[in-house]
């Protein structure tokens, strides 16, 4: 199963962002709007990933 979210390619790249701020000295001319399907295993092992940075936080 995937899920479909709108994301930002930066145009003359490859690189692709889930929000236009993610990348600083950009406008919103600099994108065009794409389509990007993330396997929902991918995001269960993101949310893993980010308890785990929640934990170390607590203990540092």
């Amino acid at each position: 199963m995937y899920r479909a979210m709108t994301a930002y390619k930066l145009k003359d790249s490859n690189t692709v962002v889930s929000r236009k701020d993610a990348l600083q000295n950009t406008q919103d001319s600099d994108f065009e709007e794409v389509r990007l399907f993330v396997g929902v295993d991918e995001v269960k092992q993101w949310a893993e990933e980010i308890e785990l940075m929640k934990l170390d936080e607590e203990e540092g």
